[in-house]
């Protein structure tokens, strides 16, 4: 098994359950914006709180998918033979886990993965 250094993020039980009610126009503006890049490349739109979201995959033997929300890197997902895993997860802002937490799930990441309590390398 290969070993690679994966950082999870510092978000609480109650960040989850605050996203949690964030309204499914969310998810389906994440889950369009990664349909998009799929198959017309990098793309970006701008959400109903004026926040710009963008997503760029890079594809080889696995898919690197990174997002970001106003210009700054927040997540790197990596796909391979249909498990995906998060790699990179930077600039962690209170604000963005209404957005980071709908990213993940559409990408099959189960929330318990994002939080403090997740597992630790």
């Amino acid at each position: 098994m290969r070993q690679k250094h994966i950082e999870y993020a510092t978000f609480t039980q109650k960040d989850v359950q605050k996203s949690g009610t964030t309204p499914i126009n969310r998810e389906k503006v994440v889950m369009k914006l990664l349909v998009e890049s799929y198959m017309h490349g990098a793309q970006t739109c701008e959400a109903e709180n004026g926040k710009i979201l963008g997503v760029s995959i890079h594809h080889g033997i696995c898919d690197h998918i990174h997002f970001f929300i106003n210009d700054s890197h927040k997540v790197t997902v990596e796909i391979s033979q249909g498990t995906s895993r998060i790699t990179v997860m930077s600039d962690k802002e209170l604000g963005d886990a209404e957005y980071i937490i709908p990213f993940i799930r559409c990408l099959g990441i189960p929330e318990g993965q994002i939080l403090e309590n997740g597992p630790q390398i």
